[in-house]
């Protein structure tokens, strides 16, 4: 959960609590202890007040799991535009042409300079230690480094 969204909570939760604890809900709160019995005007008086922080509470409940949906909307929104990114398994090459590979879902591609990894990422660079992707025509750029650094992957045999 975000801090953004963890401060909503929190401010929306002490909001409530100081709701419930002021004077004027501490006043109708406390009942005079006599045998008397209760005047129906003052029972209904805080049954009213009982329903408006019940919906009140219910209110802000709904605001704060809405606001968790629009979160966890974004972040997954944010993953499928960036796209699974494959697992870099290192960098070799061939004739004075980089590769990258990479695993795919039932093996292993190879990618050079200029192609597409995932949706609109490219490969700009490649390094024998990582690669950078770019998005597209932007700058917005990221770095890969391979999850096990091969010894051999730099001294590949050409094919």
């Amino acid at each position: 959960m975000s801090v953004v969204l963890e401060r909503s909570i929190t401010r929306g939760l002490l909001c409530l609590l100081a709701f419930a604890c002021s004077p004027t809900w501490a006043e109708t709160e406390t009942l005079p202890v006599t045998d008397e019995p209760i005047e129906p005007s003052l029972f209904l008086q805080q049954q009213m007040q009982l329903q408006q922080l019940n919906s009140q509470v219910e209110h802000e409940l709904q605001r704060i799991q809405s606001e968790v949906r629009i979160e966890s909307a974004r972040r997954e929104l944010e993953q499928v535009r960036e796209g699974q990114m494959p697992e870099l398994l290192g960098t070799f090459r061939i004739d004075g042409r980089s590769f990258a590979e990479f695993s795919a879902r039932h093996g292993v591609i190879e990618l050079t300079t200029g192609e597409y990894l995932v949706g609109d990422w490219r490969i700009a660079e490649i390094h024998v230690d990582r690669i950078r992707l770019c998005r597209g025509q932007s700058r917005q750029c990221r770095v890969l480094t391979p999850t096990q650094p091969s010894p051999t992957a730099t001294a590949r045999p050409s094919k």
